[in-house]
């Protein structure tokens, strides 16, 4: 954009003549006349002579700073276009290989239930052949008696008819198990319609979210006043016709986007059973609920339901799911962890479930699992090492089926302030959410992948805060925050990664359990068996750029 020094901004084929001193403008002969009628003027040569001083301390001014500062910015500009443009490269790799993660999984997934339509078929195929063959065979051991007594007629011994009336009697009586005919139930593929929407595949392929980004600049004071006074030197030269007025200089905040969050409830419900741990599914709105024993829940349809699947005769510990989505519970001094498998006969239709041995722990004492977000490990392990040193370590081991090595990670109680863990989360970074409850106090740990603690709620600077608080859950959301639930205060607290409560809200009885599934829904139990689902919905809040005048 090219600068005029002679042309009129408002009459573009007349040249400037005079400085207009009501409005601070250079101004034409037809402005004179025209909109500036009746206004206060100056000749330009007299307004230059008076301008000359300020002119020269602009330019040098501008050589000195204000150049090199818009230089400076450019610099800054390119190198964050730089960033952002590698940024965007980078997380478009991502995405593709996000995308190949899942075409595996789908594909896995669909090998999965041809195979079981084909085992369906086969166990179908074998009982429809073991009737019609023997049938086949009753059909021919019928017609050979009969063909032999119509032969021989009165030439039959005694003995013989004896032999054949019982032999036929038998064939031709109805023997419920090898006559009737098969009634199995055909397989049919069944496929929920509501999960293919765009909505809803937007939980699996994920999304973007816009980052926060500052339009303006603040002005500071001092640099207004500067700007006030070098204005002022130049546009009220001091002679008796003009009038010295102070000109309103105008700067601006800036503007300023966050995120406010809403916990907002999904679903509530009473479930008539008592609630230790909430394990939720892959699917959304189903979990498993463990106490003395499991149950399954679905709140994906109008109607909840809510079914027992096994009976514990352990005590039960820690419970999560593991890669393959299934559940794994662990029990007080056992040396293994349990799996539920469920199985289904193909003539009856009916499901059984049964514990088996998943993971051998060793000798250490268990403390809690976790699913892990970072890498295909089957589970997440925390345990706890008395032999090693004199107040123990805490192991954070990872376990990969079919694999004798696990990698582990120590947690020294010297070095991060560890006590009796009872639950533990892995969010895609690495961080480690952990919540220790010794005795009466109870707090949460952020540790990173090192072992290093990123930072305790609450913190230590108020060390009865700890009993205060009485932390019964906890768990990541996927945009890298933590919520925390305490059940004396009755509150749900969001911590954002550097340990800052950013929000808090009431919940309306006491809470005995939290659990945060991969779709982000947090699930609160509470004393009486009710249960809580909730979800952060982000309202995004934007203030407005608005001028402060400064007089």
């Amino acid at each position: 954009m090219s600068v005029s020094f002679s042309g009129c901004e408002q009459h573009e084929h007349e040249e400037v003549r005079f400085f207009c001193q009501d409005c601070k403008l250079l101004v034409c002969d037809d402005c004179i006349t025209g909109p500036h009628k009746s206004h206060k003027f100056m000749k330009l040569k007299e307004f230059g002579t008076k301008c000359r001083n300020s002119l020269l301390k602009a330019i040098t001014e501008a050589e000195d700073s204000k150049i090199p500062h818009i230089k400076e910015s450019i610099s800054k500009a390119s190198d964050v276009q730089t960033i952002l443009n590698t940024s965007v490269s980078e997380q478009v790799q991502i995405i593709r290989t996000k995308r190949q993660m899942i075409n595996d999984t789908f594909d896995e997934l669909q090998n999965e239930l041809i195979e079981n339509l084909n085992s369906e078929e086969k166990i179908a195929d074998n009982e429809y052949k073991r009737f019609i063959k023997t049938q086949e065979k009753r059909i021919v051991d019928i017609q050979t008696i009969l063909e032999t007594c119509k032969t021989k007629s009165n030439d039959i011994p005694d003995t013989d008819i004896a032999k054949y009336h019982v032999t036929l009697k038998k064939l031709l009586e109805h023997d419920p198990y090898t006559d009737t005919i098969p009634n199995l139930q055909v397989p049919v593929y069944q496929f929920n319609e509501e999960f293919a929407t765009k909505s809803k595949l937007r939980h699996i392929m994920g999304y973007t979210e816009a980052g926060i980004y500052e339009m303006l600049q603040p002005i500071k004071s001092q640099e207004t006043a500067s700007v006030k006074s070098e204005d002022s030197e130049i546009m009220a030269p001091q002679n008796e016709e003009f009038e010295e007025k102070e000109e309103e200089h105008i700067s601006y905040v800036n503007a300023i986007k966050w995120n406010k969050e809403e916990l907002q409830l999904v679903v509530s419900f009473t479930s008539g059973k008592d609630i230790v741990w909430i394990v939720p599914q892959e699917l959304e709105l189903c979990a498993w609920l463990i106490a003395r024993d499991v149950n399954e829940i679905d709140c994906r349809g109008a109607k909840i339901t809510l079914k027992t699947l096994k009976n514990l005769d352990q005590v039960p510990i820690t419970a999560s799911v593991n890669t393959k989505n299934s559940l794994v519970i662990g029990f007080s001094n056992k040396k293994s962890l349990k799996q539920l498998n469920c199985s289904t006969s193909a003539v009856t239709r009916k499901t059984s479930f049964s514990l088996s041995s998943s993971i051998n722990i060793g000798e250490l004492g268990l403390c809690c699992i976790c699913k892990s977000a970072t890498s295909g490990d089957e589970l997440m392990i925390c345990l706890f090492d008395k032999s090693a040193g004199e107040r123990g370590r805490y192991v954070v081991r990872r376990h990969t089926s079919g694999k004798s090595v696990a990698r582990e990670l120590s947690l020294y109680p010297d070095k991060v302030e560890i006590t009796n863990p009872v639950q533990i989360s892995e969010n895609k970074d690495g961080l480690l959410c952990i919540v220790c409850r010794p005795e009466k106090e109870s707090w949460v740990l952020v540790v990173d992948k090192n072992g290093n603690q990123r930072f305790r709620f609450p913190s230590v600077s108020y060390p009865s805060e700890s009993e205060d608080y009485d932390i019964v859950g906890a768990g990541f959301l996927n945009r890298s925050l933590v919520t925390i639930t305490s059940r004396s205060k009755r509150e749900q607290y969001l911590v954002n990664i550097d340990g800052q409560c950013i929000q808090k809200d009431t919940l309306g009885n006491n809470p005995i359990c939290c659990t945060v599934s991969g779709q982000d829904n947090v699930w609160v139990g509470f004393d009486g068996g009710e249960i809580y689902i909730f979800k952060y919905t982000e309202d995004h809040v934007y203030s407005s750029i608005e001028p402060k005048t400064h007089m």
